[in-house]
């Protein structure tokens, strides 16, 4: 199976570990698709993850793999995903790129959130997407309690892969 990880806004925050986190506990090999944000990225994105069979991708990771995911109907597992990047960026005090803008519905998704995320409300991302999304009460907006994740990601990849 190919799977890719596409990180967050800021890598270099965390050192890109999600990943070989995810490798393990899943027993996958997982392409890191590592990117510093920039106005023409999602590009260079979709030419690394247009073939993939599932896309796992954190915060404005999620925001542009989403959007690459339903074009080419790639399932998706979001971390914190960013869904407003105005008001999201705005908050950091980072230029919104032009990307369009919208949300797909039809995507099949995991959408994993953090009651205490303190960038991004879980609860507007919850209402958009609510038969779609489990909700951790802590872990931040960085995912640290990643490791309660693993049985609902393996539970969405068995519904799909099986």
């Amino acid at each position: 199976m190919k799977i890719a990880y596409v990180n967050g806004y800021n890598i270099s925050n965390y050192k890109g570990t999600k990943h070989i986190f995810l490798s393990k506990a899943l027993n996958e090999d997982i392409k890191l698709v590592e990117y510093r944000y920039k106005d023409n990225n999602i590009k260079e994105i979709d030419n690394k993850i247009k073939d993939m069979d599932l896309v796992i991708a954190s915060s404005t990771g999620a925001y542009l793999a989403r959007h690459i995911c339903y074009k080419y109907n790639i399932p998706l597992i979001s971390l914190n995903p960013v869904i407003d990047l105005k008001t999201t960026f705005s908050k950091i005090g980072v230029e919104v790129p032009n990307i369009k803008d919208g949300i797909n519905l039809s995507l099949q998704e995991l959408i994993l959130l953090n009651e205490d995320d303190e960038l991004i409300d879980y609860r507007l991302t919850k209402d958009l997407f609510y038969t779609q999304t489990v909700v951790f009460k802590e872990g931040t907006h960085r995912f640290y309690n990643l490791e309660e994740t693993v049985p609902y990601i393996k539970e969405f990849m068995d519904r799909l892969f099986i």
